[in-house]
């Protein structure tokens, strides 16, 4: 496949952070998850207010690691960090309840109209993993501690991958939005995982000329350099009950990566002969 995954964030910590102790041994923490704080720059938007308008964004936190996770639960609440790490995708099933039957039932019958969700994110989540981190200030209130990532835009949410299409890409938003999933090997080793984990499939969402760019010459096992930013992007989504068939309208969320630029390095969409220049 192809393997580049590398994330460098300047952000804020925001609360709550969740920290997950051993069942057996309450000093020892499992898993530390939090949310920070970034700010970005949208340049190939389709709506001309947002290309030079700064935007604040999400993107989760979770280490297993053990001394990782012993310096995270140090952090507070506001703490501005710069971290570097990788972009992790993760399949954990998710669960709704049936107003109507009062049934559990797994996601996984959903009706892909076009409001920009993809197939099979109802089964898969999308974290950063750290490499490492340090405190750059702490500051005492939200207000601050915003203001300060605000300052840094341009290293605030930087992201690079390198991988190939899982399948052709497909568009959204009533063609506003071009959507694909990378597959990446992993060449940073994340022990606590399954050992048989060794790839992950991050989406990636381009807008603009870089989004009917990407329509036109990517298709399955196209290899790609992103380079962009993450964005936590909510929609809702429509879901029908296994038993009853009640369907329902559920807000959720995916982190995906929106380019800058997107680099075509191998295995094209062929040229149409109507696209050629025509011969001499």
């Amino acid at each position: 496949m192809a393997q580049h995954n590398i994330v460098h964030l300047y952000g804020a910590v925001q609360d709550p952070i969740s920290i997950a102790r051993n069942d057996q041994d309450s000093s020892q923490i499992d898993i530390v998850a939090f949310y920070m704080v970034l700010a970005s720059v949208m340049r190939n938007s389709v709506d001309s207010r947002e290309r030079n308008a700064v935007q604040l964004d999400q993107a989760q936190i979770v280490s297993k690691n053990a001394d990782m996770t012993k310096r995270l639960a140090e952090l507070h609440p506001n703490d501005v960090i710069l971290l570097k790490g990788v972009v992790s995708t993760h399949d954990i099933p998710r669960y709704t309840v049936c107003k109507n039957c009062g049934k559990t039932y797994v996601l996984n019958s959903i009706r892909n109209g076009d409001t920009g969700d993809l197939s099979n994110i109802n089964s898969m989540v999308t974290y950063i993993v750290p490499i490492d981190f340090e405190i750059v200030h702490r500051c005492d209130t939200e207000k601050e501690a915003i203001h300060d990532v605000m300052q840094h835009v341009p290293i605030s949410n930087d992201v690079q991958l390198v991988g190939r299409l899982c399948a052709d890409p497909k568009t959204y938003e009533n063609g506003k939005s071009t959507a694909y999933q990378l597959g990446i090997d992993r060449h940073f080793f994340i022990a606590e995982d399954d050992p048989d984990v060794a790839f992950d499939y991050p989406y990636i969402r381009s807008y603009g000329k870089q989004g009917i760019s990407d329509i036109d010459s990517l298709k399955k096992g196209s290899l790609v350099l992103v380079d962009g930013a993450l964005r936590l992007r909510w929609f809702n989504r429509r879901v029908t009950c296994p038993d009853c068939g009640t369907e329902k309208t559920l807000e959720d969320h995916v982190l995906e990566v929106v380019p800058n630029y997107v680099e075509y390095l191998a295995d094209l969409k062929p040229i149409s002969r109507t696209d050629k220049e025509p011969e001499l």
